[in-house]
């Protein structure tokens, strides 16, 4: 686990890299943290972006999680090493934040890039209100999901299958 802030830069460059070589925009796609990543690219550069979709992302409030989630959280910050806990600071994960990553979950710039999220109210993991769109709309509830689950159910395939052929 490395910064958010420099995982999100690293992707964004690769996005935009993507972008210039097919000349369309990217659709990104992430569950949990990838798609509070796919969310802070989407700030970084959203000309590049067709549309974001969130899969239990709790991007409307990133210290909402389970307590043991955020001790995990806290132990990699301690325990940094070459794989794991790299580059974080003990402000990471935490509303405390500063960098352009969290301050784009905190105080979300207005883009004109769709986004859609699929949630479930299981998920046990992050509190689902923290993982919809404020445009009831833009959200899909997979019922009975867990957090992981949510990356492996059929329904979360189906959102997804339903969100990917809309015209947007």
């Amino acid at each position: 686990t490395a910064c958010p802030d420099q995982t999100a830069s690293t992707l964004a460059q690769q996005v935009e890299t993507i972008h210039r070589k097919t000349g369309k925009k990217v659709i990104l796609i992430g569950h949990s943290l990838g798609g509070m990543l796919a969310k802070a690219i989407m700030h970084k550069n959203p000309d590049v972006i067709d549309r974001v979709i969130t899969v239990g992302s709790p991007f409307r409030d990133i210290v909402e999680a389970h307590p043991l989630v955020l001790k995990i959280w806290d132990y990699l910050k301690i325990g940094k090493g070459d794989l794991v806990g790299r580059n974080l600071k003990a402000s990471c994960g935490t509303g405390y934040c500063v960098c352009e990553f969290t301050q784009s979950m905190i105080s979300p710039a207005v883009v004109d890039v769709p986004q859609f999220a699929i949630y479930s109210r299981n998920d046990g993991v992050v509190g689902w209100q923290s993982c919809a769109e404020k445009d009831p709309a833009q959200n899909i509830e997979v019922n009975g999901a867990s957090h992981m689950g949510l990356a492996f159910n059929i329904a979360s395939y189906r959102a997804l299958a339903k969100r990917l052929a809309q015209k947007v």
